[in-house]
């Protein structure tokens, strides 16, 4: 299921639903459960701690693996994205009591994660004390550690690639050899880790994108 159509059905059965308390949270997660594909992971997060870092999470469903979840934000390994990704938006929803629904873009230890996340609230005594959240990953690629610069031979032909211009093409527009640009691509694709050409593209968009 696409993630706007899981997302969609996920606050449509919270609207209807109105869960109060750790009963019927429950009760609504599991009848999302089914609905969670081989890219979604689906939590439910007790709120109630005043450290954000201590809010408890349960994990329902994990399709991907997110590297070594514990079980509290506290206890995951990567304590810049918990801070950076996770914590204010939590926070957010715990304060106001609204869903929070965005695309995200993180680096998450030795990976870039491209996903979608919703979070619903549940109350508990007219305060927000539990969550569920769900989460689809729409890409996730490995982050290479930071190397030297690219040149700007090699800057050039990646931007060229991901224009989808062929070796030739990209030869013929740089004004050098056919072969030079493909020792070029060769030495982008061990940088990267990368399997192929369109994977070395994708590693590089991406960390471009994160920064």
């Amino acid at each position: 299921m696409q993630a706007i159509a899981l997302f969609q059905h996920a606050v449509s059965r919270w609207e209807n639903y109105k869960p109060i308390g750790r009963q019927q949270l429950f009760a609504l997660a599991q009848e999302l459960r089914p609905r969670c594909d081989e890219s979604t992971n689906l939590y439910v997060i007790d709120l109630l701690p005043d450290d954000p870092l201590e809010f408890g999470t349960d994990a329902l469903v994990e399709n991907v693996d997110m590297r070594g979840l514990r079980s509290t934000i506290g206890g995951y390994a990567d304590q810049e994205y918990v801070k950076r990704d996770v914590v204010p938006h939590y926070l957010d929803v715990k304060e106001t009591g609204r869903t929070s629904w965005l695309r995200m873009t993180s680096r998450i230890q030795d990976q870039i994660a491209v996903y979608d996340r919703l979070i619903l609230p549940v109350a508990e005594h007219k305060s927000t004390r539990w969550a569920v959240a769900i989460s689809k990953t729409r890409m996730l690629l490995p982050a290479t550690p930071k190397a030297r610069p690219l040149t700007q031979r090699q800057e050039d032909i990646l931007f060229l690639l991901s224009q989808g211009l062929a070796s030739k093409e990209i030869a013929r527009r740089l004004g050098t050899s056919h072969r030079t640009v493909e020792h070029q691509i060769e030495t982008l694709k061990k940088r990267f880790g990368a399997r192929n050409v369109s994977h070395a593209v994708a590693i590089a968009v991406a960390q471009a994108i994160i920064g």
